[in-house]
C-alpha cells in the first residue's frame, strides 16, 4: 500500500499553525526543516473540470498512467506515485495572490519530494510540464496553472492554434508567449525559478 508524510502546501500549514498554537510548536507559512536538506518544497498544476474529484482522477490516472486512491479513506484527497515522486489530487481553497490567480481553477495535482527523494529534485519540474502535456494531450485539459512553492508562477497555460501550421492545438504559455515545445520550454520555465539550491 502507498504512503506518505503528511504534508500540504505552505498555505496549508498556516492554517494549521492556528490551530496548535497552544502547542509547543509552530508551523510558519513556509514549511522549514531542522536543515536545508529537509526543505520540502512543491510544484502544483491548477486546472479545472467540469467532473467530479473521482472522475477526474480516473481521467488523470489513464493519462499518466497510474492509479489515484483515497489517502487513509479520504475521498477528497487522491494520492499516487508518478515517475517515484508523490501526488496529490484534490479541490483547493487557495485564494488569489497577485500573479497567483488560484480562484480561477477548482482542481490542484500537486507533486512533493521529501528528503529522502531529494535526488527526484533534478527533474521534478520537468516531470510536472510533461504532466501537463499529457493531460491536454489525453485528458482535455486546455488551460493550467504551474506554480512553484504556491508562490511563483512557472507557465500559465492555454490550447491554441499550432503555430507552426500543424492543423491541430497545442499548449501556449501566456508567460513566455510562446508556444510549448519540448525541450526548449524546460528552459523557459527553468528561467523563473527562484535562484536556490533546491535542485541540490
Amino acid at each position: 500500500m502507498q504512503t506518505r508524510d503528511d504534508w500540504r502546501s505552505p498555505r496549508d500549514c498556516v492554517a494549521k499553525s492556528l490551530k496548535t498554537r497552544a502547542g509547543i510548536i509552530v508551523i510558519l507559512p513556509r514549511v522549514i526543516r531542522s536543515s536545508a536538506d529537509n526543505v520540502s518544497i512543491t510544484v502544483d498544476y491548477f486546472f479545472n473540470s467540469s467532473e467530479s474529484l473521482g472522475e477526474v482522477g480516473e481521467a488523470v490516472g489513464l493519462a499518466l498512467g497510474v492509479r489515484f486512491e483515497p489517502y487513509e479513506g479520504d475521498s477528497s484527497d487522491l494520492f499516487c506515485r508518478f515517475l517515484s515522486m508523490e501526488f496529490s489530487l484534490r479541490r483547493h481553497e487557495l485564494e488569489n495572490d497577485g500573479e497567483c490567480t488560484f480562484e480561477e481553477f477548482e482542481f490542484l495535482l500537486g507533486s512533493r519530494t521529501s528528503a529522502p527523494d531529494g535526488d527526484l529534485r533534478a527533474f521534478r519540474v520537468e516531470g510536472m510540464i510533461i504532466v501537463a502535456c499529457a493531460l491536454h494531450a489525453r485528458a482535455a485539459i486546455d488551460r493550467g496553472l504551474l506554480v512553484f512553492d504556491t508562490q511563483k508562477v512557472l507557465a500559465r497555460y492555454v490550447a491554441a492554434p499550432d503555430r507552426s501550421g500543424n492543423a491541430r492545438q497545442c499548449l501556449h504559455d501566456l508567460v513566455s508567449g510562446k508556444d510549448v515545445r519540448l525541450p526548449d520550454h524546460f528552459a523557459d520555465v527553468d528561467a523563473r525559478i527562484p535562484r536556490t539550491d533546491w535542485r541540490a
